[in-house]
């Protein structure tokens, strides 16, 4: 079980990326027609067009909604098959610990190189890239 606070925190980001790829398939749509598609569920399943999903609307919502009720009541579901779910992690957990560096420190203890390849190298933890 995570600390409540790091709960939160990784609920917001998790919820805001999952919503993000709920939203996409009805961006602009009218309420009605979601119901018509969806039912009053509404949308309970990933439904990618062209193998992409993301709206911001359902971004801001999941961020809300993750943020109150936390990482650990978002359905596996939505967390397991979630694109970069390793990235927001790692990047959730920093936020949550607080920033270690600063453009005048030296790099000179690990956690502190670790943090400068995420955030200044542009190498997050956790992300693979992909070879093509």
């Amino acid at each position: 079980m995570l600390d409540d606070k790091l709960n939160l925190v990784r609920g917001s980001l998790i919820g805001g990326a999952a919503g993000d790829a709920l939203g996409y398939t009805v961006e602009f749509d009218r309420y009605s027609k979601i119901i018509a598609k969806y039912g009053l569920t509404g949308i309970i399943e990933y439904d990618l067009v062209n193998g992409v999903a993301r709206h911001i609307t359902g971004a801001v919502a999941g961020n809300i909604i993750g943020a109150i009720v936390g990482y650990d009541a978002i359905p596996d579901k939505f967390r397991n098959n979630l694109e970069l779910h390793d990235v927001i992690l790692s990047i959730a957990d920093d936020l949550h610990q607080g920033c270690i560096i600063s453009e005048n420190d030296e790099a000179d203890t690990q956690e502190k190189r670790q943090w400068f390849s995420r955030y200044c190298e542009m190498q997050p933890a956790g992300f693979k890239a992909q070879q093509y």
